[in-house]
């Protein structure tokens, strides 16, 4: 039987540095350095959904829960993946979860400030990992591993 590990993500990107910095990436380079060195399984990789927000100019106070007034928040990027026969042992988690780390400080390099950005990953019949970014700009993170089943 196969090990399936399961990946589920999201990245909030901000919009701040983006509009004072000179050059800032557009979608194009943002999944650029999502797929370099993108974590693989024998049946496939990982899938990635960028979705941009559009700015509002006028919007309706009244009604302010689906809007985007166009100043911070930029776009979300959502991360997917059943990797099969990976997870059977301990360097393919990790090498999963340093590539997400080092996501945080590839954007940030690229003047994209990361609002907030989560990562679980789920070894089938084992753990779940759950990788929470705490700082981009120190690269602190937060690790929470939960077993499959409590003892």
């Amino acid at each position: 039987m196969s090990q399936w590990t399961h990946l589920a993500g999201i990245i909030r990107l901000d919009n701040l540095l983006r509009r004072v910095a000179f050059n800032a990436p557009a979608e194009d380079l943002v999944m650029k350095i999502l797929l370099k060195d993108a974590p693989v399984g024998s049946e496939g990789g990982c899938s990635f959904y960028f979705h941009k927000w559009p700015e509002a100019k006028n919007y309706d106070e009244k009604d302010h829960t689906n809007i985007h007034e166009g100043s911070t928040y930029w776009a979300d990027v959502i991360i997917s993946a059943d990797l099969r026969d990976v997870g059977d042992n301990e360097e393919d988690i990790e090498k999963i979860t340093q590539w997400f780390m080092d996501l945080a400080q590839k954007l940030w390099k690229s003047k994209l400030l990361i609002r907030q950005a989560v990562l679980e990953i789920e070894v089938e019949y084992k753990y779940w990992e759950i990788v929470n970014l705490k700082e981009q700009q120190d690269n602190k993170w937060i690790i929470t591993r939960i077993p499959w089943r409590e003892n």
